[in-house]
């Protein structure tokens, strides 16, 4: 069986992990939702250390396999055709037919889905925003490559610079 990786430059990734502890995960600890994104992001536990060493241990444990591919968030948003192609060849699918390709890219189209989430489209629970006039609610949330620097300020940016010292250079994410 094939193992696909999907990352995301843990900057933006802990983003996501913020705004789903603080405004969709009806569970989260009060205590948690009061946190800062600079107090959540040295948080041992939900902090971007802590999703580096998850991405350097997947890495390890993945990487040496023959069916491992590495994918990332960032190439499928800038060029979706050709890397969802690549995904289906890791998937071992060796004839796409290019207008299912083509709607599938159209009907996952970043803004598509956030329509989509905003009309209640989809039965999931989890892709359903728990308030729609909260945007920060949202699963489909922005999907903005780099919008970390919008959430975090120069002194966290700085700490995850520095956290990103010790990602394996394999991801392509080192500063």
């Amino acid at each position: 069986a094939a193992i696909v990786l999907l990352v995301r430059d843990p900057r933006d990734a802990f983003v996501s992990l913020y705004m789903q502890l603080v405004h969709r995960t009806r569970e989260t600890p009060e205590a948690l939702k009061r946190k800062t994104p600079g107090e959540l992001l040295r948080d041992p536990r939900y902090g971007i250390v802590s999703i580096i060493k998850t991405m350097n241990r997947w890495l390890t444990e993945f990487s040496k396999r023959k069916n491992f591919t590495l994918l990332r968030y960032e190439a499928l948003r800038a060029a979706p055709e050709k890397n969802f192609r690549l995904l289906l060849s890791a998937l071992g699918e060796s004839k796409v037919d290019d207008a299912a390709l083509q709607h599938a890219i159209e009907f996952s189209d970043f803004e598509n889905m956030q329509k989509l989430e905003a009309t209640g489209f989809f039965d999931s629970k989890i892709l359903r925003s728990p308030n729609i006039d909260n945007p920060e609610a949202f699963k489909v949330r922005r999907g903005k490559v780099g919008g970390y620097r919008d959430y975090l300020s120069i002194e966290d940016q700085a700490f995850a610079a520095d956290a990103l010292k010790h990602l394996d250079q394999h991801f392509g994410y080192n500063v």
